[in-house]
C-alpha cells in the first residue's frame, strides 16, 4: 500500500501485519498496531480507514492509534452447485465520498458504510472493478473487469 503523509506524520501499512505512524521530523514511532493490508488507508479528520487482509474494515484514531470501530466482511464465497468452488473475496477501497465509506468487492458488490460508527448503509450489486475508481464532481468513473469504461452519477 502507498504511505500517507499528513501534518508531519507518516502513516504506513505492511501486507505482513504492521500499521504504524511516525514523526517525520525525527522518524520516531508514534504508535503501531498489528494490522496487515495491501490497500492504501484513507484519512479524514482524526480518523484513518483501512481494510485488512482478513476483510475487516477499521476506523483508527490517527493521533493515538486506537481502534474506534471495526466491521467484518465475508472472506470467501462459494460458487457452483455440485462441485463447489471457494473464491476469496477481495476489496478495493475504502473510499470516502459524500460522508460514506465505499468498498468495492471482487464478487460484484458495492458496500456503503457510515464512517462515524461502521454501520452498513446499504450493499448493492455492482460492476467488478478492473482498476481503482475515479471520483470527479458528481460522477463515479470506473473501468470494469470486462474492460468497459462506465460513468455513474
Amino acid at each position: 500500500a502507498n504511505p500517507i503523509v499528513l501534518d508531519n506524520k507518516l502513516y504506513i501499512i505492511s501486507h505482513s501485519g504492521t500499521f504504524a505512524s511516525y514523526d517525520l521530523k525525527n522518524f520516531k514511532s508514534l504508535w503501531s498496531v498489528q494490522i496487515g493490508g495491501r490497500n492504501t488507508p484513507i484519512i479524514s479528520g482524526d480518523s484513518l480507514f483501512l481494510i485488512d487482509n482478513s476483510n475487516i474494515l477499521y476506523s483508527i484514531n490517527a493521533n493515538k492509534g486506537k481502534i474506534n470501530w471495526t466491521r467484518k466482511f465475508d472472506i470467501d464465497t462459494e460458487e457452483g452447485l455440485y462441485f463447489k468452488n471457494v473464491k476469496k473475496i477481495n476489496f478495493k477501497g475504502p473510499f470516502l465520498v459524500d460522508n460514506k465509506l465505499m468498498l468495492f468487492s471482487n464478487n460484484g458488490y458495492l458496500h456503503l458504510i457510515d464512517p462515524l460508527n461502521g454501520k452498513f448503509i446499504k450493499s448493492k450489486n455492482f460492476d467488478i472493478l478492473g482498476s481503482d475508481p475515479i471520483f470527479v464532481e458528481n460522477k463515479l468513473i470506473i473501468l470494469s473487469s470486462e474492460g468497459d469504461l462506465k460513468v455513474y452519477k
